[in-house]
């Protein structure tokens, strides 16, 4: 399987230590080098100490080569976001992990299947990962300065079984 990602479910799952979950759920995740660039100046604070973002094993960095489709795209997204789209379609992606409403459009446009952070927080439940969404997302909102609509939230957590919608 093929799974392409942006910066967002990377960043945020490694802000609260589960970036593994992803690993564990793909095998292998394919990131732009403008991905790479930024998650390369995500540091974290633990126990006074800053720990900064090192590549993995199974992180793998793609370049991206169309680059014209990447320029059109940023008149509406960021860099990462863009050339994250054009990745996954480049390289016939099963999936791409993406966040920003804008740019899941844009990659649904060109055919490309995708999913957010807290689709991965569902199937990593429904996996025997996690043992709690809500648990989860209150660390991703409260570690990392995730932000979620407080509507989504309780929808999540309905598709988790874990509150009445």
């Amino acid at each position: 399987m093929v799974v392409v990602s942006d910066t967002t479910a990377i960043s945020n799952l490694y802000l609260i230590d589960k970036l593994w979950l992803l690993e564990k759920l793909y095998k292998e995740v394919i990131i732009p080098s403008s991905v790479y660039q930024e998650l390369k100046n995500l540091k974290k604070n633990v126990d006074g100490c800053d720990i900064q973002f090192e590549i993995t094993n199974w992180i793998k960095i793609g370049e991206v080569r169309q680059k014209d489709l990447v320029t059109v795209l940023l008149l509406s997204l960021d860099r990462g976001e863009a050339e994250a789209i054009v990745l996954a379609k480049e390289m016939n992606a099963d999936l791409l992990i993406i966040d920003e409403l804008k740019g899941r459009k844009y990659a649904k446009q060109l055919n490309i299947e995708v999913i957010s952070l807290a689709g991965i927080l569902l199937m990593a439940k429904k996996k025997k990962l996690i043992s709690s969404v809500e648990q989860t997302l209150n660390e991703l909102k409260n570690k990392a300065g995730f932000w979620i609509s407080n509507k989504l939230f309780d929808t999540i957590l309905g598709l988790a079984n874990e509150k009445q919608i």
